[in-house]
């Protein structure tokens, strides 16, 4: 999967709560806490809400989990 960088401003606040997940070993970086989110919003809203499940879909599920 080719990837595409992608700039956004948040508020200090939002982001000390992405530090903190990630301080908690639920996921490896902010970064794919904010994927998740995403992939999370576009599945919600998806007509047919048949997205494929990528590879690093399923590691994130697995960490969150355990």
């Amino acid at each position: 999967m080719v990837m595409e960088t992608l700039q956004i401003r948040l508020p200090k606040k939002m982001i000390e709560e992405l530090k903190k997940l990630v301080d908690k070993n639920h996921y490896n970086s902010k970064s794919e806490v904010i994927r998740d989110a995403i992939r999370r919003l576009l599945s919600k809203h998806s007509p047919t809400n048949n997205h494929e499940e990528t590879k690093q879909d399923k590691k994130i599920k697995y960490d969150y989990i355990h």
